[in-house]
């Protein structure tokens, strides 16, 4: 390790370098984040704003095109209506002097009834009394009615005759009467019917000029209020056409992010130098523990060179007692005869002998132990560099992953998806509340941006802005009416798919007369976005605003249906 110290230190060197360079890429990594986030921030502003230009844009052409320029161009075809009206006005007068002549003639009908009527009563009364005077002649001796005096049987025969003559007439003119009142009767009924049927015709002629000419007056007004209103949205569209060809809007977002840019640039940060400076830190960080290593080695290299020394003089020394006890021991073989004299000192040499062997054992295992911990160091050393680059690589890692948790997070992209979302459908569902109110109702969405999951619904009419839940059945339909067809134009938009058929199922006995009839009108106007629109409903009004319909009827056999 120390014979390798100048290309460590190197090493280490370079490390330091690598990490201040790394240190600098981090801050300014850090910094530039902060500034993308505002940069993509104010970008998104500035597209928003477009958007909803290009959203007004859009709105105001589909309003000229579908509405103001269809109703400010009736206005002729109204006006000729309108004088029209007139001729109906003359018929409608004609019709009454008819109904008056035929009221007469029923009058002189039952004048000239009642006088039959009259001469039949008389008729009947003379034939009566003539009947009684017949009777009379019948009698013998039968005086005359009149005179009352005696006749003779041929005076007699010649008043009945008479009388007969007399009755047979006022019988004969009693029918003709009679009949002449049966034909009179049947003329005074047919033209009593046929007054009452001119009168009926009258009252429903009245009743439907009157209706008509309501209308034309209506529509008279919506026309030149929709020549007033095309001018104005003209005006609007030639200026959000302007903005948006002149990129005009949202100046001072463009200037910040301008600012913004020239910032970034600034910094001069280049991702793939800090990718590869942090590599480079990653593959120089082993000379960090290498330098730890060589400083313990330095540190601890004069105790272990200085025990290896003692340890090798201690077996230079013991070597020279080895000698000197063989030298001993060849003289004590000499001596060997003089054994008793010489058993203290030869036991004293074997004593240290054992010594001199049990310190050697000694020095021995303490050498062992000493390589065994050398051993043991560098499987360490090893073990440490292999856990240091787990560590660097795992924190990679996880610098990643939370970077990814806090973009897919609920404060993350689909937060932006939902905050670029929010302004399209509210003026979606603006441009038809609007229709279906006579712009009475404005509707504003609020996103809490705490949780990014809450969405406000405040609704402003001429009582000032409330919470949704405080309107009526009738304006909560068309609340959610509104609401609904924007939801599902939006999401149609943002997924490219069609939509191809829209269902509403009753909903129209919670609205007024004028209410119904906007409601019908805002159906009619988004009829192009949808291949059908299918409306159930049991309100005959509703029913004939639409030019094909399914009628369901229930017999005693069960249910049948028929289109007209």
């Amino acid at each position: 390790m120390i014979d390798d110290a100048p290309n460590i230190f190197k090493g280490f060197d370079a490390l330091q370098s690598s990490q201040a360079e790394l240190e600098r890429l981090d801050a300014a990594l850090s910094e530039k984040s902060g500034l993308d986030a505002q940069r993509g921030r104010i970008s998104q502003q500035i597209a928003r704003q477009e958007e909803r230009i290009a959203s007004t844009r859009a709105a105001l052409r589909h309003r000229i095109s579908t509405e103001l320029e269809p109703r400010a161009s009736r206005l002729p075809q109204i006006m000729e209506l309108q004088a029209a009206m007139t001729l109906r006005h003359n018929a409608l007068e004609q019709l009454s002097a008819d109904i008056d002549r035929q009221r007469i003639e029923v009058d002189a009908i039952s004048g000239r009834i009642q006088m039959l009527e009259q001469d039949n009563n008389h008729l009947l009364a003379h034939m009566t009394d003539t009947r009684q005077k017949f009777d009379m002649l019948t009698q013998n001796e039968a005086a005359c009615p009149l005179c009352n005096q005696q006749l003779d049987a041929d005076g007699q025969q010649r008043l009945r005759a008479e009388y007969r003559r007399a009755g047979m007439e006022s019988r004969n003119t009693y029918n003709d009467n009679h009949t002449h009142l049966n034909a009179l009767a049947g003329r005074r009924k047919a033209a009593t019917k046929k007054v009452a049927a001119m009168e009926a015709k009258r009252e429903a002629d009245n009743r439907k000029l009157a209706a008509d000419e309501a209308n034309l007056a209506r529509d008279e007004r919506e026309s030149l209020q929709a020549q007033n209103d095309l001018i104005e949205a003209r005006k609007e569209l030639d200026g959000a056409e302007r903005l948006l060809r002149d990129r005009t809007f949202a100046q001072d977002e463009r200037d910040e992010l301008a600012e913004l840019h020239t910032a970034i640039s600034k910094l001069d940060y280049d991702g793939g130098a800090h990718r590869h400076v942090r590599g480079q830190v990653a593959e120089l960080r082993r000379f960090e523990t290498k330098r730890h290593s060589l400083n313990e080695a330095q540190t601890n290299m004069p105790g272990v060179s200085e025990a290896a020394q003692n340890a090798r003089d201690m077996l230079v020394e013991r070597q020279e007692d080895i000698d000197s006890i063989s030298a001993r021991k060849s003289e004590i073989e000499q001596d060997i005869e003089a054994l008793p004299s010489l058993e203290t000192a030869l036991t004293q040499a074997i004593e240290s002998g054992e010594r001199l062997e049990g310190a050697l054992r000694q020095a021995e295992v303490e050498r062992g132990v000493l390589k065994n911990n050398i051993t043991r160091c560098e499987e360490l050393e090893a073990e440490i560099r292999a856990l240091e680059e787990e560590r660097v690589r795992l924190a990679n890692d996880k610098s990643i992953y939370d970077e990814l948790t806090i973009a897919f997070g609920k404060n993350g992209i689909q937060a932006l998806v939902i905050e670029s979302a929010i302004p399209q459908l509210q003026d979606e569902a603006n441009d038809i509340l609007g229709r279906v109110t006579e712009n009475r109702m404005h509707l504003s969405l609020d996103l809490d941006e705490s949780t990014s999951e809450q969405l406000e619904i405040r609704i402003a009419d001429e009582l000032g802005t409330r919470d949704y839940l405080t309107f009526s059945g009738g304006e909560a339909f068309r609340i959610n009416f509104a609401l609904r067809i924007a939801l599902s134009r939006l999401l149609a938009r943002r997924s490219g798919a069609p939509l191809p058929v829209l269902f509403i199922d009753e909903g129209f006995g919670s609205q007024d007369r004028l209410g119904q009839e906007r409601l019908t009108e805002a159906i009619q106007s988004i009829q192009d976005d949808f291949e059908k629109i299918i409306v159930i409903t049991h309100i005959d009004r509703i029913k004939e605003a639409f030019p094909v319909r399914i009628e369901v009827s229930k017999g005693e056999r069960g249910s049948t249906f028929a289109i007209v």
